[in-house]
């Protein structure tokens, strides 16, 4: 026997599946979870939406009223929205009459992050004017995190380049429940310590894994911390309410080491320069006096020898002279006394060049004084400051850097005390 069909109109239709849906309890108190989409406000404040998941969606209607209460929403945040279910006559469509709304996952943390920077908004602790400056040569850092990466980055970069830092780790939890409270007392204890500043690190992770940064606790320790603070945060783009009230936030742990030791290192490459200048600037002081020193010997070599060359002209003139003025018949009478007169100009050439090459020697003991190799063969030093020779013990004073040039090599030294002793 065949089964009796039901033969209705279309409206008949929507009208019996209206009453049957209206007519089951459960379906006009329901609580439906999903994801955003295609949320459009009206102008006279209804709102349309749909709530989807992986394998159906749900078309949703809310009145001004039930709007009013709903927290702020776009596309893509996950919601619970509780109402009841309603069947459109006209359309044969059922849809949700939402009256709550209600974040979750994401979108529910996402909301207690703003709510709370509203108020840290009010309060002006995201003002710039609040931030306080980074020391440029900070001495001693107080480094908040888990053991792990993030610590092991920055202190590496910390002692490769600014081994003269002193870091001190406090360690904690940046995650989990409670990880807030515990980074928060981790803060308290740093600020009590005598360091210039503090550093909160931790790696990479989801958001979920890095709310902790974004809660109360948190953002109050950094706050009230008597010293100024550098956040470096994971490795994402996210930005978090720890980042927005620290004096300085740096995306990873490398980079908030790298900004910490930059001073740091720009003043040992110059310090490095210094040494290499003032060397060089030594050694062309020393090359300089060589060259006066071998160019006075050769002055008075050449002037040595064109005198003796003076004279022999001056000798050899007197007897061409001779010659001319002597007749042939004079010859015999003339040659005694020409003779004398030779023997007498060899005796003062002799006496001459006797004379000059004493004069020689004097001069040259007298270049040998002057040498400045000569001193440091004996064992004495050339005493410099900046490149100048030191002559008087009141040109220095405790803690100057100076530099002794020895007879072999140069050594480099500080000044620990001076006197004017005789």
């Amino acid at each position: 026997m065949e089964a009796e069909i039901l033969d209705l109109s279309v409206g008949e239709f929507s009208r019996r599946i209206k009453k049957m849906i209206e007519s089951r309890p459960q379906l006009q108190r329901i609580a439906i979870r999903g994801e955003v989409s295609k949320w459009s406000p009206q102008s006279n404040g209804n709102l349309y939406f749909t709530l989807k998941d992986a394998d159906s969606a749900l078309a949703c209607f809310a009145f001004p009223s039930g709007v009013k209460r709903f927290p702020k929403v776009a596309d893509g945040v996950s919601v619970r929205a509780i109402g009841s279910i309603g069947v459109r006559e006209q359309r044969s469509e059922y849809q949700l009459l939402v009256e709550e709304l209600e974040l979750t996952g994401i979108g529910a943390l996402a909301a207690q992050v703003e709510a709370l920077r509203e108020r840290l908004q009010s309060e002006g602790a995201l003002d710039e004017s609040r931030r306080r400056p980074i020391p440029r040569y900070a001495r001693r850092v107080a480094l908040i995190s888990a053991a792990g990466d993030a610590k092991e980055d920055f202190e590496k970069i910390v002692r490769e380049r600014a081994p003269n830092v002193e870091v001190t780790f406090f360690l904690t939890r940046v995650q989990g429940k409670g990880a807030d409270i515990e980074i928060a007392e981790a803060f308290d204890r740093a600020s009590q310590a005598d360091v210039d500043l503090i550093v909160l690190t931790r790696g990479g992770g989801s958001y979920e894994d890095r709310f902790a940064f974004n809660l109360e606790p948190v953002v109050r320790a950094i706050l009230r911390s008597r010293h100024p603070v550098i956040t470096a945060i994971g490795h994402a783009p996210d930005f978090h309410l720890a980042d927005a009230v620290a004096d300085y936030s740096a995306p990873t742990p490398t980079a908030a080491a790298e900004h910490l030791v930059a001073d740091w290192v720009r003043t040992f490459d110059r310090l490095a320069r210094a040494r290499t200048d003032l060397s060089r600037l030594l050694r062309d002081v020393l090359w300089r006096v060589n060259q006066r020193s071998d160019s006075s010997g050769s002055r008075l070599g050449h002037s040595l020898e064109r005198r003796i060359a003076s004279e022999q002209l001056r000798i050899l003139t007197l007897q061409r002279r001779l010659a001319a003025v002597s007749p042939v018949v004079q010859l015999a009478q003339q040659r005694a006394a020409s003779v004398a007169k030779a023997t007498g100009l060899d005796r003062v050439r002799e006496r001459l060049v006797s004379d000059w090459k004493r004069r020689v020697e004097r001069a040259e003991a007298g270049l040998d004084k002057i040498d400045p190799q000569s001193p440091l063969e004996r064992g004495y030093a050339i005493v410099t400051k900046g490149g100048h020779a030191v002559r008087d013990a009141g040109e220095l004073a405790p803690g100057d850097e100076i530099a002794a040039r020895l007879y072999r090599g140069t050594v480099a030294a500080r000044v620990e005390r001076t006197s004017n002793d005789e």
